[in-house]
């Protein structure tokens, strides 16, 4: 809901509690990376979006999501990656 709102700094906070009461969550990464993207926090999003696929390493949602970042960053030829 605070997506939808555009209020994704308050997105963020409930992601990294999410995050403390159950750091194995990696939907919850996923969700931070993608508030912290639209904050063009790049750099902590994909931080965030890397963790995740650390915890679900075939989670193609989360390395489209990646992608996106890296392509944010005009990094093209890792966000290429990401999409193979």
């Amino acid at each position: 809901m605070l997506h939808r709102a555009g209020n994704y700094a308050a997105a963020a906070e409930c992601h990294e509690r999410a995050i403390g009461l159950d750091p194995r969550f990696a939907p919850a990464y996923d969700s931070l990376g993608f508030a912290r993207h639209m904050q063009r926090r790049y750099d902590d999003a994909i931080a965030a979006y890397e963790k995740a696929l650390a915890l679900d390493r075939n989670n193609s949602d989360v390395l489209n999501d990646l992608g996106f970042t890296r392509e944010a960053q005009d990094r093209l030829a890792e966000a290429e990656d990401c999409y193979l």
